[in-house]
């Protein structure tokens, strides 16, 4: 497995088809060893120094066809230098002078220059402190991201177990989009499983703090709320908002826009499934208002579900049904899912992570004509979302089966502690 992440690593900074080949045979031969760790009734020793060795030997790559960081380091030069990244689009800098050599080379590669950021404060502040470091240079950015992608490994294993961590270790999909690709999720996605750790020793305010710096990340941690917090623990729920409030207050002092967040939400769409099939019958309104509206429901129910419990969160679950539900599903985004199926015995949320890396077979990434340049074959979905579909059903099978009731989460495994 050393050799596999090493030798993806020669092919850092390049572009594709050979590359998306490499990239696409590294995932199955990682997720093959992954396999077998999860079949195995005992953990490899030293399983969390392998972990690490996989991250080290990874972490000399450069991205892979991803672009997102260049972005990154733009908004952390623009943070420090203005003190605030929001507003202005990186069109607007072209051709300025006063912008370094260094940070005019990250301006040719970010994607969709003429849209302002909509990346949220606590990634805002991780990118000032890269850029404080060494301006437009991506090493401390990688850095930042390892520390935290390995803070969250060690983290999970106090929360949930040693199998939990290694299954997190271990994660192909970890190693790819983290510490490779080095997206802003994971520091997002660490406080997130502080707050799970709280939250199991009944430091209902701590979790809401956590809570708080996550979800002024991404708003996917918004999901996470009343599965940790419940309608029991209103300090939480304040500790929450506040710390939400305070993370965001500054920035709405400065000229802002939510241009970027409206053509997101309403014209972006990639890798979907529900939204794509709609979208053949449906106005482009209702394609995305369907899904949604059909998963909630689903939400709430996984929730009442949970508050009658003392299991683990299915959160891998929620997360689940809201990206089915999405009209944008990037292969990172499938990391929220990770901490949370790491925790459960179930195997239909490890068959997505691994299916997902199919939607890096874009027009672009194969070097063939397309209606843009992130537009897939006709092949690439129906293989992808064939797979967690026939994973899902081979699982309701298999409940049925044993009696179980298949609408039941999966129970938590052994070695995790319950949620207090």
């Amino acid at each position: 497995m050393l050799m596999v992440w090493g030798a993806q690593s020669l092919f850092g900074g390049r572009s594709g088809s050979s590359v998306l080949g490499w990239v696409l045979t590294t995932q199955v031969i990682a997720w093959a060893a992954w396999l077998w760790i999860f079949r195995s009734p005992t953990l490899p020793l030293p399983h969390i120094a392998w972990s690490l060795a996989f991250r080290g030997v990874a972490a000399l790559s450069a991205p892979l066809l991803e672009d997102d960081w260049a972005r990154y380091l733009w908004d952390g030069w623009r943070f420090i230098e203005s003190g605030s990244p929001y507003g202005v689009a990186p069109l607007a800098f072209f051709q300025d002078p006063t912008v370094p050599e260094l940070l005019q080379n990250r301006l040719s590669e970010i994607n969709h220059p003429n849209l302002p950021t909509i990346y949220g404060p606590t990634f805002q502040l991780g990118f000032g402190i890269a850029a404080w470091i060494a301006p437009g240079a991506l090493w401390p950015w990688k850095l930042m991201v390892l520390a935290a992608d390995i803070g969250t490994l060690f983290l999970l294993r106090s929360t949930a177990g040693p199998r939990a961590a290694v299954l997190y270790g271990w994660c192909p999909l970890a190693i790819q989009e983290s510490v490779v690709n080095v997206h802003a999720d994971i520091l997002a996605i660490l406080p997130l499983v502080a707050a799970w750790h709280a939250c199991q020793r009944n430091r209902w305010i701590l979790a809401g703090f956590f809570l708080g710096i996550a979800a002024s990340g991404k708003p996917f941690a918004l999901v996470a709320l009343p599965f940790f917090l419940g309608l029991r623990h209103g300090r939480g729920w304040a500790a929450a908002f506040v710390t939400f409030l305070a993370l965001h207050a500054p920035f709405w002092m400065q000229e802002r826009t939510a241009t970027s967040l409206m053509t997101f939400a309403q014209d972006w769409e990639f890798n979907s499934s529900l939204v794509a099939a709609l979208g053949v019958f449906l106005p482009p309104f209702w394609a995305r208002a369907v899904p949604l509206a059909a998963a909630l429901p689903i939400v709430l129910v996984l929730w009442l579900r949970h508050s009658r419990s003392r299991e683990h969160p299915p959160l891998h679950l929620a997360y689940g049904t809201l990206f089915l539900a999405s009209a944008v599903v990037n292969p990172w985004y499938l990391l929220w899912m990770l901490p949370f199926a790491a925790a459960s015995p179930s195997l239909t949320p490890w068959v997505a992570m691994a299916a997902v890396s199919l939607s890096y077979a874009t027009a672009l990434n194969l070097g063939v004509t397309g209606p843009g340049p992130y537009s897939h074959p006709a092949w690439v979905r129906p293989m992808e979302y064939g797979l967690i579909l026939s994973a899902a059903l081979a699982e309701y099978l298999r409940k049925r089966n044993r009696g179980e009731d298949p609408a039941t989460p999966d129970s938590t495994p052994p070695t995790s502690q319950p949620i207090g």
